[in-house]
């Protein structure tokens, strides 16, 4: 990726990361396991001091954790050797860094020295009391509707803004849930794949439709709240029965539910369909049979 500004939440990695910390700090457990978390949320970044986003990962922890009140004195030494021994700026340096943007970077170093050599205002967290709960479950065949050119509706919209949208349904749309469960114990995903093509037909497709519709694809995982199942007017038409050898021999990888679990990535940004032709985005299974039981 490189180095694109002397800020410490200047490229993707930072704010990815300042959002997978919010996620995991509503979670009951110790700190040495949250940043265990973050850790197999960013395993490159965390574990491979040659990776461009390794000190930034460090730094951008220790800081978060000290803004939010949680003690971790292993963790603000680490980022205080990292500033000491500049390698950071050596880091930001070889990846193009110019010598006017590694001033400002030193100076937002030292200014984060200066905080984390503070003492840590320990503050209480709201976590968790129980798992978010699976409304989905693996197999599950559902529907939603969708607009004439293939959006399912968006549920970030209220009831007042989606009608000032304008938004119309003109098909339909399909997935099956391959894969569901709970993230660090706690934070629920869903993978599925997606029926590439609408629907189009007047009435909400039966199974017998959907198992002979051609055209799927495997999308990236997601979470699912009962509001976004709502407001997406999402239907549970059947539950099939996966045959897991099937599965596993057409998706040998199943997608990781890590970062759409805790950076609360929804499922919504891949319930949609093609109004046109797909060819450029090829279907890596034809129909449901081959990763169902005949």
């Amino acid at each position: 990726m490189g180095s694109w500004g002397a800020g410490l939440y200047s490229n993707d990695t930072a704010l990815d990361l300042k959002s997978t910390v919010a996620a995991i700090v509503k979670l009951p457990f110790d700190t040495e396991q949250l940043i265990n978390m973050a850790m197999e949320a960013f395993p490159e970044e965390a574990r491979q001091e040659t990776n461009e986003d390794y000190t930034t990962f460090w730094l951008v922890l220790a800081d978060q954790f000290h803004k939010r009140g949680i003690d971790c004195p292993d963790l603000i030494q680490r980022s205080l050797d990292i500033i000491d021994s500049s390698s950071d700026l050596q880091l930001q340096e070889s990846l193009g860094m110019d010598a006017k943007e590694l001033k400002k970077r030193e100076k937002n170093l030292q200014k984060l020295k200066s905080k984390l050599c503070q003492t840590v205002v320990e503050k209480k967290r709201n976590t968790l009391k129980k798992p978010q709960p699976l409304i989905m479950a693996k197999g599950d065949l559902i529907v939603f509707p969708v607009s004439a050119e293939g959006d399912s509706i968006n549920p970030y919209f209220t009831e007042t803004e989606f009608q000032e949208v304008n938004w119309n349904q003109s098909n339909w749309g399909a997935a099956v849930i391959m894969d569901c469960g709970h993230v660090f114990e706690y934070l629920a995903y869903y993978c599925f794949i997606v029926q590439m093509r609408c629907l189009e037909e007047n009435s909400k497709p039966d199974l017998d439709r959907l198992q002979n519709s051609v055209g799927w694809r495997f999308a990236p995982a997601g979470t699912c709240s009962r509001t976004h199942f709502q407001r997406m007017q999402i239907e549970i038409l059947a539950n099939i029965k996966l045959d897991e050898q099937k599965c596993q021999r057409r998706f040998p990888v199943i997608p990781n539910g890590i970062n759409a679990a805790v950076n609360d990535i929804s499922i919504s940004n891949e319930l949609h369909v093609y109004a046109g032709p797909w060819w450029k985005d090829p279907a890596q299974i034809k129909s449901l049979s081959e990763i169902t039981f005949e």
